[in-house]
């Protein structure tokens, strides 16, 4: 839903169609983040959960920090739409990620 919100809200032109795309937005941004950590969590060793989550999270605040400043580069010198495809593109990838990953095996402890 975040994709394509994203993705509507590159070329809509109507009321309708940003109300819209303002609408999938933020209901894909709360099912995607508790997803991809649950993915990440899921797919991580016992020993290095607490790692990947905070790897994670750092890489998260270093991309809040950074992408608008590259949003803004691609509004101004690519097209004005390109800041939303290239979100659309990015809130995507864990769908094309997450499948192909492979669940580590849990252990039981104390056996």
């Amino acid at each position: 839903m975040l994709g394509m919100g994203l993705g509507l809200l590159a070329f809509t032109g109507h009321p309708w169609g940003l109300a819209l795309a303002l609408t999938l937005m933020p209901l894909g941004t709360a099912f995607t983040f508790p997803c991809v950590t649950a993915l990440l969590s899921r797919h991580a060793a016992d020993t290095e959960r607490g790692r990947v989550l905070g790897v994670q999270h750092a890489w998260g605040g270093v991309s809040r920090a950074l992408a608008p400043l590259g949003a803004g580069w691609a509004f101004e010198h690519l097209t004005p739409g390109a800041p939303f495809w290239l979100g659309a593109v990015l809130a995507l990838t864990p769908l094309l990620l997450g499948p192909a990953a492979e669940p580590v095996r849990v252990e039981p402890r104390g056996q």
